[in-house]
């Protein structure tokens, strides 16, 4: 025996049946309709939460990643400024190893100054991958040639003449023979007096 669905009769035809339909486990279309509407809902508000929970977790991790760029910022500022504090103590280790190296060799060639044959050739030093000149024997070469008022042609540092021939040199070199001929007063001066 069959079971009819109410939806054809004997002959074929289609007719409405006023009877509502029973599924497998005896449930009417009614019922069956509530149950999908509960359903639905159920899905409704459990869409609802996920979309909740997704929102919410998007926002925390917008708020992660924008504290996480705050921090590469502020990494980022405090390396370059360490980088900066870096490149100013290589200089000065640089500027100190030249200083030290040109100041030798211009108190071995008898300068009258040896920091002021350091000060005239300091901008052309250049330095090898330890940050030591290479080139401060030909700098104190071009110094001799192009300021020779400032090396004595006497052994020893500053001549070891008495201040009045080193005066009467200085004043042979405009400009730096002047500041050599100040010092060398000035030295004059404390020996009279102590």
């Amino acid at each position: 025996m069959t079971e009819r669905t109410g939806a054809e009769s004997s002959d074929g035809d289609a007719t409405q049946n006023d009877k509502p339909v029973a599924d497998q486990e005896g449930r009417d279309d009614e019922t069956l309709r509530a149950e999908g509407v509960r359903a639905l809902k159920r899905e409704q508000e459990s869409r609802k939460a996920a979309e909740k929970r997704a929102n919410d977790l998007e926002t925390r991790l917008k708020s992660i990643e924008d504290k996480d760029k705050g921090d590469v910022e502020r990494v980022a500022g405090e390396r370059d400024a360490l980088a900066k504090k870096l490149d100013e103590m290589d200089r000065r280790v640089k500027d100190a190893n030249a200083r030290g190296v040109i100041t030798d060799l211009a108190i071995k060639a008898n300068a009258v100054s040896a920091a002021g044959v350091y000060a005239l050739v300091r901008d052309r030093v250049e330095f090898d991958d330890e940050g030591n000149p290479t080139n401060a024997a030909d700098l104190l070469a071009d110094a001799k040639k192009s300021e020779p008022g400032m090396f004595s042609k006497s052994p020893g540092p500053g001549g070891g003449g008495d201040s009045n021939e080193t005066a009467e040199k200085a004043e042979v070199t405009p400009g730096y023979g002047r500041l050599v001929n100040a010092y060398a007063q000035k030295d004059d001066a404390k020996k009279r007096r102590g």
